[in-house]
């Protein structure tokens, strides 16, 4: 049994799903249940159980795909309606394409998609049960609750935003392979993104847009200095919106992580802290004349046009969780945490811990190997940051190795070098599409612990 997606929620039960398609709620003492099992009519794939696990809170509830798994321990079907269209069996993947609660109608909003001509938006009840289904010729994307609006694939590379009775009330355009849709918590502000370097943000009650640039790339020389490659992606791959609106924040190719209030829509970049960088160890290898080395990119700010930007290689954002109802936003990099507070200073790190499920306030949960380790918020620990578990202290042993490095160099005089004429030299062979970091970097890796640092302090074992 390998568990495929687990969540967390504030009175420290933990839904897992495995892949065997398992429904099992764990409480905070190991005592477990097991719920059910995923199961889909003859139309659908069979054992297509890669679906997220996550709590909804507007519902109190745990929701897996079109299964809810409720706080006294009934597990509620949202039926998938295709009663007007026939599917060969096996024919259809089951995932459905976005979930909502409405608390004041106490109705579920589901959108499914079984191909990219149809789709459909069906209403259920409190209880799970089906009150209406409305087929959309299109491919549906996201259920816009606050307000009441569905956004569907339009003409060509744009988004259409209909009514909940059908209506088309506008058009947004969309840059190249921006495909993915950020809405804040009120509706009001729309983020499309992905793919292409401009991310287009649209004020939906105003009618306004504006460009969010992730990596600003029309600073002249951006690509050319930092890069040495005019033909990098530079989209933003994952964006959310605060819980309370204030901000947006956003991670791009090559480990830029950035925000932006949503007041002036001002971009800051979130930089890590020299301590925090300990955890970048990005490197390709080459093989010249039969010997394979590694080269090491040491990530570093530099200074352009006044700005100062940090460039590192790899570790791409996958997951942002908002602790105190925003007051901390943590930054989930590969098996890593970076911690920032509203006043965008990383004050924290946590390394290697693997990926960690955060409920709203106390809990927190991670899967290390087979074992599943909830962890309880310790009452008396201050909020701050500084003084909490993910506060990683030069003088405090924190688990981390990490390479010397025979020259110093300083980062802006890096830049410079790597832009001047090359001299001649040998040719190599890359064996990633990655680029290549300045070859003084050919120490062996230590290879780091998974400790996790002071994470105690502010957690404890439940």
């Amino acid at each position: 049994m390998r568990v495929q997606s687990f969540d967390i929620n504030d009175t420290g039960a933990c839904l897992l799903l495995d892949d065997t398609g398992l429904l099992t709620k764990v409480a905070p003492d190991g005592d477990h249940q097991e719920m059910g099992k995923l199961h889909f009519p003859s139309h659908f794939r069979k054992n297509e159980y890669s679906f997220k696990v996550k709590w909804l809170e507007e519902a109190q509830c745990f929701v897996c795909n079109n299964f809810l798994v409720t706080e006294t321990n009934e597990l509620i079907e949202l039926s998938l309606d295709l009663a007007d269209k026939k599917f060969k069996p096996g024919s259809v993947h089951p995932g459905i394409t976005d979930l909502a609660y409405d608390p004041a109608l106490e109705q579920y909003h589901l959108l499914f998609t079984p191909d990219y001509k149809i789709s459909y938006h069906a209403v259920y009840d409190r209880k799970g049960a089906l009150m209406k289904s409305q087929p959309l010729d299109r491919k549906g994307v996201k259920i816009n609750l606050p307000r009441k609006e569905l956004i569907v694939q339009g003409e060509g590379n744009s988004f259409d935003v209909l009514s909940f009775e059908g209506e088309v009330l506008g058009n947004y355009p969309y840059g190249n392979g921006n495909n993915r849709v950020a809405l804040s918590p009120d509706g009001n502000h729309m983020a499309l993104h992905f793919y292409a370097t401009k991310s287009q943000l649209y004020d939906l009650g105003k009618g306004k847009k504006k460009t969010l640039w992730a990596h600003p790339t029309h600073l002249k020389g951006y690509k050319e200095t930092f890069y040495n490659d005019i033909h990098h992606n530079f989209g933003m791959t994952h964006a959310v919106f605060s819980p309370g609106g204030q901000y947006l924040v956003g991670g791009a190719d090559h480990g830029k992580y950035v925000c932006w209030d949503t007041q002036k829509w001002e971009r800051q970049e979130l930089i890590p802290s020299e301590a925090a960088r300990r955890v970048f160890q990005w490197f390709t290898t080459t093989f010249q004349e039969g010997v394979s080395t590694k080269n090491y990119f040491t990530p570093h700010t530099a200074m352009l046009e006044g700005q100062e930007h940090f460039i590192n290689r790899g570790y791409e954002l996958t997951e942002v969780s908002f602790l105190n109802e925003g007051a901390y936003w943590v930054l989930q990099v590969k098996d890593h945490l970076l911690v920032w507070n509203t006043d965008r200073e990383n004050v924290g790190y946590v390394y290697g811990i693997g990926y960690v499920a955060f409920s709203p306030s106390h809990y927190l949960a991670v899967l290390q190997g087979n074992d599943l380790v909830i962890m309880q918020r310790q009452e008396g620990i201050s909020d701050d940051f500084e003084s909490s578990t993910f506060k990683e202290k030069e003088e405090v042993d924190s688990g981390i190795r990490y390479r010397s490095v025979d020259t110093k160099q300083d980062p802006q005089e890096k830049i410079e070098t790597r832009v001047a004429p090359a001299p001649p030299s040998a040719p190599t062979k890359e064996a990633s599409n990655e680029q290549v970091a300045p070859a003084d970097k050919k120490k062996e890796e230590e290879t780091p612990s998974k400790k996790q640092g002071l994470l105690g302090k502010l957690f404890r074992r439940s």
